[in-house]
């Protein structure tokens, strides 16, 4: 794997920000939507918001799901279903994955390239997970780039967010009214408290141990939860199943099965047919999806989420339809029904239920994406 730089010293954080008249609560979740222009040192030093998922922070308020950075390409790892870039542009350095891409062929080391993308983490390291590389062949670029940003951060980062002065109280009144009737939708992106979810993967395991009759059906509960808890983005079977907590419920549950005494060793890979049988039925339940990855020794799925894959997925759908040979819907707007069909011709998306697609449409008319034209029929924005 790449070994990336370590102990770099970053600057004050700069992002970019379309400025929106209406109150502070609507404009950060608009934010969410928005893609942020970075330095890397930014991208790496921005802190993980405490409630909502897949989100960083900067300026203590604004919040940073997508970014965009520009710089050289130090280091280049190619695999058979992804590359890894890591980009550095003075700043620090930001390793860049890039899932299977005919561009992955054409960057090359020393490359000054623009990415965009969301940022996440895996295994404790930030990275970006890339949704458009583009190679700059213009090395003015670069100075370019650097004075745009900071002209930005001069101009208006640094300064704290205003309303208008022409809003009057009444409107004021009139943009929070709206604001708290779409707070159900709101919330439905934000998580538990780290402190909710300890309680929750607690309860679980209690109520597990103190089942009479283990069974499987509970046992996956518990790995739902546990993966709940850890937030993961990416998820390897072998770290799940090596957890000494979950490790020592599966051998009960075998033992249980098999009628064991407590004092006879028990084989790992008796145990580990627990938690496959697990993971199959959350993906089952369309809960993940299985990563085709490289190394076939290694087992990764990835978690199906609106911010993280499913709401995109959804937005497509939309789109699909609106144009092509659905240019009957353009007007009308796509039947529901027939969002549904498209979100699952994608193999990762065939077990997603009903609910989850309908909260997607519910967040994306939320976010000003989508519209919904006639009941149950929706139009892009």
């Amino acid at each position: 794997m790449i070994n990336f730089f370590e102990g770099v010293h970053y600057w004050n954080s700069v992002i970019f920000v379309c400025f929106c008249e209406m109150d502070s609560t609507l404009l950060g979740f608009s934010q969410l939507n928005t893609t942020l222009a970075l330095f890397c040192g930014h991208a790496l030093s921005a802190l993980r918001h405490s409630s909502i998922i897949d989100t960083y922070v900067l300026y203590d308020t604004l919040l940073v799901r997508k970014a965009k950075l520009c710089g050289l390409v130090v280091a280049k790892e190619l695999k058979h279903k992804f590359a890894m870039y890591a980009l550095d542009d003075g700043t620090g350095v930001v390793p860049c994955l890039l899932f299977c891409s005919q561009e992955q062929e054409t960057i090359r080391l020393g490359d000054l390239v623009v990415v965009k993308g969301r940022l996440s983490e895996y295994q404790g390291t930030r990275q970006i997970v890339v949704d458009v590389i583009e190679r700059v062949f213009d090395r003015n670029h670069e100075s370019a780039w650097w004075l745009q940003v900071i002209q930005l951060h001069n101009g208006f980062y640094s300064k704290p967010l205003m309303l208008p002065d022409h809003l009057s109280p009444d409107i004021i009144a009139a943009k929070t009214m709206e604001s708290n009737q779409i707070q159900d939708s709101m919330s439905e992106l934000l998580v538990e408290t780290e402190e909710v979810r300890r309680k929750k993967l607690q309860e679980a395991i209690q109520q597990y141990s103190s089942l009479e009759k283990l069974d499987i059906g509970a046992f996956t509960l518990v790995v739902k939860a546990y993966l709940e808890f850890h937030q993961f983005t990416m998820i390897e079977f072998d770290m799940v199943a090596g957890d000494p907590v979950l490790l020592e419920l599966a051998e009960a549950l075998h033992r249980q099965i098999r009628k064991l005494d407590d004092r006879m060793p028990i084989n790992p890979v008796q145990t580990r047919m627990y938690f496959s049988t697990a993971f199959r039925t959350l993906a089952k339940q369309g809960f993940m999806f299985i990563i085709e990855m490289a190394d076939t020794q290694v087992d990764a799925y990835e978690l199906i989420r609106h911010d993280l894959n499913l709401g995109d997925a959804v937005l497509n759908a939309v789109r699909k339809c609106s144009g092509g040979a659905w240019k009957e819907f353009a007007d009308s707007g796509v039947p529901y029904d027939m969002v549904g069909l498209i979100v699952r011709e994608r193999t990762v998306f065939r077990n997603v239920s009903n609910l989850q697609i309908q909260r997607s449409l519910k967040l994306l008319q939320t976010q000003s994406l989508i519209i919904e034209v006639l009941p149950k029929h929706f139009k892009v924005l």
